[in-house]
């Protein structure tokens, strides 16, 4: 899928380094053309990329770059597209759903040959999901974004 622009007011957001964001932040890095998603793997703080050629990928944080804050952010389901955990894998990209817990599945790889998935919910935490607690994948979804024209989307898959 092409890159579609999308607008935002230009005093939305917030600059920062990228060192200091939080937890479950979605923003741009100066570095990067695609939004990432901060989170904690294996007590190291990174970023989930996702667009390009890192799509899904989870990196640990290794650069001081300046990023942009994306406020008003939400992941949408598309629920025609859900799969139920046991008849499938979760690979990078699929979204899941359990309980109040959303979010995307990123491969985190130590280039030791280990590629771990874990599943980075909207606040940025990537504990594993609960075993004894039904979940549900979704193959489809998107990360919509407030505008001062309406929602727009940021991000599909």
């Amino acid at each position: 899928m092409a890159d579609t622009p999308v607008f935002l007011d230009s005093a939305a957001g917030e600059v920062v380094s990228a060192d200091d964001l939080p937890l479950g932040t979605l923003a741009f890095l100066s570095s990067y053309p695609h939004p990432v998603l901060v989170t904690l793997v294996a007590n190291i703080r990174c970023f989930m990329h996702l667009g390009g050629e890192l799509a899904f990928q989870i990196w640990p944080d290794a650069e001081e770059v300046a990023a942009l804050i994306i406020p008003d952010w939400r992941l949408e389901i598309d629920p025609r597209s859900i799969v139920d955990s046991h008849s499938m894998r979760a690979v990078e990209g699929t979204a899941f759903r359990q309980g109040s817990r959303s979010g995307i599945f990123g491969l985190y790889d130590t280039r030791r040959a280990l590629r771990t998935h874990f599943p980075i919910d909207t606040t940025g935490d990537s504990s594993p999901l609960n075993g004894s607690t039904k979940r549900v994948y979704f193959s489809r979804w998107r990360i919509m974004v407030a505008t001062a024209d309406g929602d727009q989307v940021l991000v599909e898959h």
